[in-house]
């Protein structure tokens, strides 16, 4: 029974671990739903994924997916919370 405990609670910490890492690499990812421009062409974005650090993004006629450097180069999207980080560093100079 002690063994069955620990092993749980292991594996509870692991996964805790996984969720705060996955957590934090979203933070580097569009929210889905965010909608995108490519060439005067909008797009949405209907997915991410953290592993390969790719952004999938849709619209009617056209499906695309992107590294998260392509996406980046391509929309000129910026992260609203990278953007803030930015100003809130120029404010203090």
């Amino acid at each position: 029974m002690l063994k069955t405990k620990c092993s749980q609670s292991i594996s509870l910490n692991c996964l805790k671990y996984e969720d705060d890492a996955y957590t934090d690499l979203k933070k580097e990812f569009p929210d889905i739903g965010t909608k995108v421009f490519i060439d005067k062409v909008q797009y949405e974005v209907t997915s991410i994924n953290v592993i390969s650090k790719t952004v999938r993004i849709d619209n009617e006629e056209d499906t695309k997916v992107l590294s998260l450097k392509d996406f980046f180069d391509q929309t000129h999207y910026r992260l609203k919370k990278n953007f803030e980080n930015k100003e809130n560093r120029n404010e203090k100079n």
